[in-house]
């Protein structure tokens, strides 16, 4: 069990710096801020493309942050094998 909350909470970690990777994000209020959305996958030609709809009212600081972390996945995506 304890194995299993580190790999959730270092993913969560990850998932934080990618999102804003000149500061840190504490959990109680990053929590709430970057789950708020609703997302759709739609797939067409063998690409999934992943719809969010935030639904919190900081909208528009959600929006950056998101796009920080496609940047992160892209760049992870590129470097891996």
């Amino acid at each position: 069990m304890a194995r299993s909350c580190a790999l959730v909470y270092n993913w969560w970690s990850w998932y934080c710096r990618a999102a804003n990777p000149g500061g840190r994000l504490e959990a109680i209020t990053s929590r709430p801020l970057l789950l708020a959305a609703v997302g759709k996958a739609a797939s067409h030609a063998n690409q999934t493309t992943l719809y969010l709809t935030p639904l919190h009212g900081r909208a528009d600081i959600l929006k950056k942050l998101i796009a920080n972390i496609g940047a992160a996945l892209q760049h992870v995506k590129a470097a891996a094998e």
